[in-house]
């Protein structure tokens, strides 16, 4: 299929997003810092998410992991705070046939996320604020990784890690579930409070993967097509772009990163949702603290105030 964005804006932030959580100098030269920097937001601790989600997802090399922008007071004695409790997901890897890991090539859109992999290619968007839809190759694949859980159970679709309401034994319930055939399905204990998922298939055209995460007991596991969630998403993402003053050439690429990052770091408060039929909620609080002083700076006065354009100058979809 053809990865590019309709979407000029999204287009313009091709590769922008890296996922690293940390991303030393010596490894990629975009990382160095100049007299620039503190007007300008850097590459790495900047995950891939979406208005209102609290998911955030970072990768290392070609292993992903998700962590959650929530503050766990009740638990904070047994995994730690927000910042160094133990993600969620760990060590997620796509696999070949033989269970084997896949290195994968990645390009970043501020929507969708494109796996090039040597059995073709995998591709993740949101479906919603808790639910992260992966769409398969038409190819015999494999997911694997490990959830923060005490317990867990597979089943004919995919698996649950699903605790009581309060949330003593699992602090989130997750789902897994795919509409290809599963060949393999096991979920196995892998030390350190975790459970590792071993899941192989036989995908087709049509095969996708959900992964849901949520407070509440029941899940989302009902699946759509893959070309409505990309078109859904690119058309969320292009709205928000086009909502933003226009700006001149030069500064463009810095500022829409800058309004990307600061859509993607809204939050919803749990349990006090506006719906608006398609899935995401009404942000109902402030960015995250995560990246405030980012944006801030990102779109600081020397860099935009005198240089806003007329709306007519915004780049057509």
């Amino acid at each position: 299929m053809n990865d590019t964005p309709l979407s000029s804006f999204l287009q313009l932030l091709r590769d922008r997003i890296t996922l690293e959580e940390v991303a030393p100098e010596e490894r990629d030269p975009r990382f160095r810092r100049s007299p620039d920097d503190n007007d300008r937001i850097p590459f790495s601790g900047i995950p891939f998410s979406e208005r209102g989600s609290r998911i955030l997802l970072f990768r290392r090399d070609s292993v992903l992991y998700i962590r959650l922008a929530e503050r766990w007071a009740k638990w904070e004695e047994e995994v730690g705070d927000y910042r160094r409790r133990p993600a969620l997901v760990q060590d997620f890897v796509l696999t070949d046939a033989q269970g084997a890991r896949l290195d994968f090539t990645m390009t970043a859109y501020p929507h969708a996320l494109f796996f090039a992999t040597r059995v073709g290619e995998f591709w993740l968007a949101f479906a919603d604020e808790e639910t992260l839809y992966l769409k398969l190759p038409d190819a015999r694949c494999g997911i694997s990784f490990c959830a923060y859980a005490a317990q867990g159970r597979a089943d004919r679709r995919g698996g649950e890690f699903k605790g009581d309401p309060e949330h003593r034994v699992i602090h989130r319930n997750i789902a897994y579930t795919t509409n290809a055939r599963i060949l393999s399905n096991t979920i196995a204990p892998h030390g350190n409070g975790c459970l590792r998922v071993a899941l192989q298939l036989d995908a087709s055209s049509d095969s996708a993967f959900l992964l849901n995460i949520t407070p509440r007991l029941g899940f989302n596991r009902s699946f759509t097509r893959g070309e409505n969630i990309l078109e859904r998403a690119e058309a969320r993402w292009h709205a928000w772009f086009e909502s933003a003053p226009a700006v001149e050439e030069e500064f463009a690429e810095q500022y829409y990163y800058a309004w990307w990052i600061m859509g993607m770091g809204l939050l919803r408060v749990l349990l006090r949702v506006v719906d608006h039929g398609d899935g995401f909620a009404q942000p109902a609080l402030l960015p995250d603290a995560r990246i405030h002083d980012a944006v801030r700076h990102s779109l600081h006065r020397r860099v935009a105030v005198g240089r806003v354009l007329p709306r007519a100058r915004v780049p057509a979809r």
